[in-house]
């Protein structure tokens, strides 16, 4: 799980994250151009957070990014800034959530983002951390890993619809999976 990179006078700069295959925590990376189509691979000797599974990982503006985390047996948003290598702000989650940045995200403009757990799916701003309960879900056997194509979300055009936006999810329980579509204004 690859986010949050910039370029910088011929290197990218990436955060890195695994939830699986027993790798653990989030690195960051420097890819370096040496010439054309070379690049080297720079890991930074310390990581950003050393232990926990990365579920999902959202570039927030330059330099700091949203994780969910999983330590143990918790679940967490955490708020970090890249260059500089520390946490910012963490919350508790619950029921394996995931992130999901709106269409269109701009952390000036537009600064939310969805995340459905279990049980619903919630709206956050990513300035405040306010959050806000929008659907009752069924999820009750998909995992977190397997969330990521679970929610589409994207901005509906026109005067009419400022800040209106398109949510296409799975409900699922048990044998039974349905998709829906519901619209949301945000405020």
């Amino acid at each position: 799980m690859i986010t949050w990179s910039i370029w910088l006078r011929n290197k990218y700069i990436l955060a890195v994250g695994a939830g699986k295959y027993g790798y653990k925590g989030l690195i960051k990376v420097r890819l370096i151009k040496k010439k054309n189509c070379q690049y080297e691979l720079i890991q930074d000797k310390k990581k950003l957070i050393e232990e926990g599974w990365i579920y999902s990982i959202a570039n927030l503006k330059s330099n700091r990014i949203a994780a969910i985390i999983r330590l143990q047996i918790c679940d967490y948003l955490q708020i970090l800034n890249i260059k500089k290598g520390y946490l910012i702000y963490s919350i508790q989650l619950q029921k394996r959530p995931h992130l999901f940045p709106i269409h269109q995200y701009n952390f000036n403009l537009n600064p939310f983002a969805f995340i459905q757990d279990q049980e619903s799916i919630s709206i956050i701003n990513l300035r405040n951390y306010s959050s806000t309960n929008l659907i009752a879900l069924k999820f009750s056997d998909l995992k977190s890993r397997k969330k990521q194509q679970s929610l589409v979300n994207y901005k509906i055009k026109g005067k009419e619809n400022f800040n209106t936006y398109k949510l296409i999810y799975l409900n699922k329980m048990q044998e039974l999976t349905q998709i829906r579509e519901v619209k949301i204004k945000i405020p």
